[in-house]
């Protein structure tokens, strides 16, 4: 099965680049390089977005990591509006648990 761009599996080819850029999200939050890690989320959210649709639990997940290094930044207001996104988009999805808002609540505090 063809998995490049075009092909049959075109939406698995997008996931498994979200993937790899959330990996290397990951990567460069732990070495402290966030300007990259905030890069890269910032494009799995508009992947996720456009892939999902802007109502997706694992498009809050996107917004709750993002928020997590906007935080780190001092970006408050930014992460404010992400970590807000993604608890409005849990409470109205089938996803929602209250660990799910724990886990805001804690990044927003």
């Amino acid at each position: 099965r063809h998995l490049g761009p075009g092909g049959d599996g075109h939406k698995d080819y997008r996931e498994r680049i979200a993937v790899m850029l959330v990996n290397l999200s990951n990567a460069y939050e732990g070495a402290g390089i966030l300007d990259e890690a905030e890069r890269k989320r910032k494009a799995v959210l508009d992947m996720r977005r456009d892939m999902l649709g802007m109502r997706h639990p694992n498009v809050a997940k996107i917004l709750n990591s993002l928020g997590v290094v906007l935080t780190k930044q001092g970006k408050f207001d930014e992460a404010k509006a992400a970590l807000l996104e993604a608890l409005a988009i849990w409470e109205q999805s089938d996803d929602f648990s209250t660990e799910r808002l724990d886990e805001v609540v804690e990044n927003l505090s």
